[in-house]
C-alpha cells in the first residue's frame, strides 16, 4: 500500500471528523438555548426531559469526537512520519506529560521514583552541556526544548516502528553550533508539540481536561450536564452557566491527571492556592501548580473573585478552561469554554495537515 494513498485517505477521515463536530456544535447550540429557556422559566433543568436528554446526548458526542479526531490526527502524523504498517494499530494519542518525560529518561530507577521535572531537568542540561561543551544558557532555546522531548518522543516512534532506539544520542554540530537532531523527531515535535503537557509546551492541558471528562464518559460513568445561575459584580451581570459535574466520590473512575488532582484536592486546600493566585498574580506559581511543574496555568477572575457570596463554590481557570469546584464536586464548563477549545483543537491539526502537505 502506498504511503501517500494512505496517508490521503486519513487525512479525509481527519477533515469528514473536523465537519462532523461542527455538525453537532450547531446542533447542541440549538438545543442548549431551549434548555437554557426552559432552565430560566422553571429553574429546574428536568422541566422538559426530552430536550435535556438530548443536549446531554449531544455533549456526549461532542466528547468522544473530540477524542476520535486526535487520535485521526495522530495516525495521521505516523503515517507521514513512517510508521510501520504492521505496528499501526499501536497508535493512539500519547500524553507527552510529567509522568511519560520521567518515565522514558536515561534517569536511573530510584531517580524516577522521585517523580521530579526539576531533577529531570537538572540531569538533562549536565547532559545537554556534556554533549556540547557550553554554557546551558548558551544553547538555543528550540534546540534546548526538542532535546528535553527527545526521548520521550524516540520512545514513541520506536513503539510504532519508526526508529531502531529508544534513547537519543545529543549530537552536536560544532560548525553551525546547533544539535543534531534525527528528521523524525523534529517532525513529531513540530507537529505534536500543540498537545503536550510538559514545560516546553504546557498547551495541552485544556484539550486533556476534555479528555479525561470523555474517557470518565467511555469507560465509568456519565458526566451529567448541570445549570446554576452566578450573579458578578464588576459588571453587573447574572450569567447562566453549564457545566459537566463529577461527583467526588467518583474521583477514582477518572484517570490521573489535572481533573482528578483539584477534584480531590480539599476545598480550603484549593481556596488557598486560587488565594494565592489572586493576590500574586498569574504568573506566580500557586502550590498545586508546583507539584504538577509545567508552569503557570492556573488563573482567577480578580474582577469577581474566586469565590461564591455563601463560599460553597471555587471558581478559576485552568489553561483557560473555566472550571468550578464545590465540597461534593467538580465543574467544567460544557459550553464557550469547550467551544473554544475544540476550536483551538481544529486549528491546531489544520496547521498539522497543511504542514505536511508542504512537505
Amino acid at each position: 500500500m502506498e504511503r501517500d494513498f494512505l496517508a490521503k485517505n486519513v487525512e479525509a477521515d481527519v477533515l469528514q471528523k473536523i465537519k462532523s463536530i461542527y455538525a453537532l456544535a450547531s446542533q447542541k447550540k440549538s438545543t442548549h438555548e431551549v434548555c437554557l429557556d426552559n432552565f430560566l422559566k422553571f429553574r429546574n433543568s428536568s422541566s422538559d426531559k426530552e430536550v435535556e436528554i438530548l443536549d446531554q446526548a449531544l455533549n456526549d458526542a461532542l466528547l468522544n469526537s473530540m477524542a476520535t479526531l486526535i487520535d485521526y490526527y495522530c495516525i495521521y502524523c505516523m503515517i507521514n512520519i513512517g510508521v510501520d504498517f504492521e505496528k499501526i494499530t499501536r497508535v493512539q494519542y500519547r500524553l507527552i506529560g510529567k509522568k511519560y518525560l520521567i518515565e522514558n529518561s536515561t534517569l536511573e530507577k530510584e531517580e524516577k521514583d522521585i517523580l521530579s521535572l526539576d531533577l529531570f531537568r537538572r540531569k538533562f542540561e549536565e547532559r545537554l552541556s556534556a554533549s556540547c561543551g557550553m554554557d546551558i544558557g548558551q544553547v538555543n532555546l528550540h534546540d534546548y526544548w526538542t532535546g528535553y522531548v527527545a526521548d520521550a518522543i524516540s520512545t514513541t516512534l520506536n513503539a510504532y516502528g519508526v526508529l531502531k532506539n529508544k534513547r537519543i544520542e545529543l549530537k552536536f554540530d560544532q560548525v553551525n553550533n546547533c544539535f543534531i537532531f534525527d528528521d523524525k523527531i523534529s517532525e513529531y515535535h513540530h507537529c505534536m508539540g500543540f498537545l503536550y503537557c510538559n514545560p516546553s509546551s504546557n498547551t495541552g492541558v485544556r484539550y486533556n481536561i476534555y479528555l479525561d471528562i470523555n474517557n470518565y464518559l467511555k469507560h465509568n460513568s456519565i458526566p451529567r450536564i448541570m445549570r446554576r445561575i452566578e450573579e458578578f459584580p464588576d459588571p453587573q451581570e447574572r450569567r447562566i452557566y453549564s457545566f459537566f459535574e463529577i461527583s467526588s466520590y467518583k474521583s477514582i473512575f477518572l484517570k490521573d491527571g489535572f481533573l482528578r488532582d483539584i477534584l480531590e484536592m480539599d476545598f480550603d486546600s484549593l481556596g488557598e492556592n486560587l488565594k494565592i493566585k489572586s493576590i500574586e498574580g498569574r504568573l506566580e506559581l500557586c502550590p498545586l501548580e508546583r507539584r504538577w511543574e509545567i508552569g503557570p496555568i492556573i488563573a482567577v477572575d480578580n474582577s469577581n473573585g474566586f469565590i461564591s457570596d455563601d463560599g460553597e463554590t471555587l471558581f478559576f481557570f485552568v489553561d483557560s478552561v473555566f472550571l468550578a469546584k464545590t465540597k461534593k464536586s467538580i465543574l467544567i464548563d460544557s459550553e464557550s469554554s469547550f467551544r473554544n477549545v475544540l476550536g483551538c483543537l481544529i486549528e491546531g491539526i489544520e496547521g498539522g495537515l497543511e504542514y505536511f502537505r508542504r512537505k
